[in-house]
């Protein structure tokens, strides 16, 4: 699958009381495989006497006695920090990205020389050595809030980002083909949604664009030897959207309009997109995400957004499938109706088997007081629907990813929970180490690709780390 960049997590106002090799704020070899959560537990704050650091990947006895059917666990353990750029990247409008794929990962920065002008600035890696930095583009806007980027096969990479061009702020794509960096292709006026390399090399950018009377979703693809393709309208009065391909190429497109969400599908190898509007019980929808299978399935997500005005909704997060290739969908469903909630975030991740981790954060309303926050995690596989939603102590927005063996992690405000398959039916989550803990860290990106996830670390400078997942 090509690699997806996620979304900057901020965590502006720790405290920094280290150097930049120290940024990851936490013990190189810190993890456990212990504290669970699962359906008789609840949400249990983390416990503060956590079991000594572990550098080597010995498995331990669960402490949970019914939290799991296997007698044993592996430790996960995030791999200590590696400095990828002395760059002093603080501020509440500096953040970082990171995309990963199957041969190697890519970060992104921006800095903000004495001039005033916002620099990008990227790093990548291959076979986990982080190569030497260097500065993209020096006309960078909008920061990186509209930054995306994506990894694919080889040497193969895209960044995708704002820049002030003749006096206008345009979408821009830069292109690394065959080890080398293109000049920009100006795609338009906007805001970067997202960008996927397939494994053929074809990389295809989403952007929300202003139109007459509202924004729109463009799509721009290129062909296998890089020149791009014409614009095309996917959906119009829709904005945000979010992209996700398939191990074989084929790509969906979602994003939320004011009677639902529109859904855009282009199956591997074709030239046309198939275009559908899922309408439901929920009339704000946002956020909304989509995940694609190795067989070109599609799950798309979609909540009641918390800033739409409306009162909190039993049915607040709301999901369908795909059920052929040529443009069919399932009725919409919701899962997670037991109580009203609003939502403010979603991520949504999917293994070429048809696996799913979702993980969502919101409110909840209360008799007295304000809402009370909520974040929940839960699974899905085609072939039998959603499973049981359970709480998770998150701080920050959430990244999810899940591996080609069913191993499901979620992390979030530095700490790391994670679900075996054989966990996955009970609903158990258990406590992963951490990605980091105090520190110079003022914010953090994650990325997974196959086994194996990436993070970036920004503060008093750029680091990265690295866990594997189990395949138990």
């Amino acid at each position: 699958m090509g690699g997806v960049a996620m979304r900057w997590r901020s965590f502006v106002g720790v405290a920094c009381v280290s150097v930049a090799l120290a940024a990851a704020g936490c013990d190189p070899g810190e993890g456990t495989g212990g504290e669970a959560l699962g359906p008789s537990s609840g949400p249990r704050p983390t416990a503060s006497s956590s079991p000594p650091p572990r550098a080597s990947a010995t498995r331990s006895p669960s402490p949970s006695a019914g939290a799991t059917r296997h007698q044993d666990l592996p430790v996960l353990a995030w791999t200590p920090p590696v400095l990828v750029a002395s760059d002093h990247v603080t501020g509440d409008n500096s953040l970082v990205q990171v995309a990963a794929g199957r041969d190697g990962a890519l970060a992104a920065w921006e800095v903000v020389p004495r001039r005033g002008r916002f620099v990008l600035r990227i790093a990548s890696s291959r076979g986990g050595r982080w190569g030497p930095a260097q500065t993209l583009s020096r006309r960078m806007s909008g920061g990186t809030q509209s930054l995306r980027m994506a990894v694919g096969r080889d040497d193969d990479a895209a960044v995708v980002l704002n820049e002030r061009i003749r006096g206008g702020d345009l979408v821009v794509a830069r292109q690394r083909l065959r080890g080398r960096w293109r000049g920009p292709h100006v795609l338009g006026p906007g805001s970067a949604d997202g960008a996927v390399i397939g494994p053929d090399g074809v990389l295809t950018v989403v952007w929300s664009q202003p139109v007459p009377g509202g924004i729109g979703i463009r799509v721009a693809s290129t062909d296998r030897a890089g020149r791009w393709r014409p614009t095309e309208e996917l959906a119009r009065h829709s904005s945000d959207a979010s992209v996700s391909i398939g191990r074989h190429g084929d790509v969906a497109v979602v994003s939320p309009t004011g009677q639902g969400v529109s859904v855009a599908v282009r199956r591997a190898g074709a030239c046309c997109w198939s275009t559908h509007t899922l309408h439901g019980a929920i009339e704000f929808a946002y956020p909304a995400r989509v995940a694609v299978d190795g067989h070109g399935r599609v799950l798309a997500m979609w909540g009641h957004d918390i800033e739409s005005g409306e009162g909190a909704r039993r049915k607040h997060l709301a999901w369908a499938v795909s059920v052929s290739e040529e443009g069919g969908w399932s009725p919409v469903r919701y899962i997670d109706a037991g109580r009203s909630a609003w939502i403010e975030d979603i991520e949504l991740a999917m293994n070429a088997r048809g696996e799913a981790v979702a993980v969502w954060t919101g409110s909840r309303p209360r008799i007295s007081g304000g809402p009370r926050p909520m974040a929940r995690a839960d699974r899905f596989l085609f072939r039998r629907g959603w499973g049981t939603a359970r709480d998770l102590p998150l701080r920050g927005f959430p990244d999810a990813h899940i591996s080609e063996a069913g191993t499901a992690a979620v992390v979030a405000g530095g700490s790391t929970w994670w679900q075996s398959p054989g966990e996955a039916a009970g609903g158990e989550w258990r406590r992963g180490g951490n990605l980091y803990r105090g520190g110079s860290v003022q914010g953090t990106a994650v990325a997974g690709s196959g086994s194996q996830l990436v993070a970036a670390l920004y503060g008093a400078g750029v680091t990265a780390r690295r866990l594997s997942l189990p395949s138990r």
